[in-house]
């Protein structure tokens, strides 16, 4: 699947989604460009500091709370690691 074609995808199905706000929309896209950056290859291993850079999304909280979100609704896979050496994983 396309960069274009994951992204219409996602809009198509958040813009009936009232529990997606615009810092899960600045957060997917962000794991897109992970996405992108990984040669469109599954999973990515994302890296926290990064993606708060690219979302900008200032807080911690806000920030696992909207991978939490996005896991939940369907949007993305997300495995989380708790070794500090090994980032998390994310499907899209």
């Amino acid at each position: 699947m396309t960069y274009f074609r994951k992204l219409t995808g996602f809009i198509q199905k958040a813009e009936n989604d009232s529990k997606i706000n615009p810092s899960h929309i600045c957060l997917y896209v962000a794991l897109l460009k992970c996405w992108s950056d990984n040669n469109f290859n599954n999973p990515v291993s994302i890296d926290r500091e990064e993606l708060m850079r690219t979302s900008k999304t200032k807080s911690k909280v806000t920030y696992h709370r909207g991978l939490k979100a996005l896991h939940a609704g369907g949007y993305i896979k997300y495995m989380p690691s708790f070794h500090p050496l090994k980032g998390s994983e994310v499907w899209l």
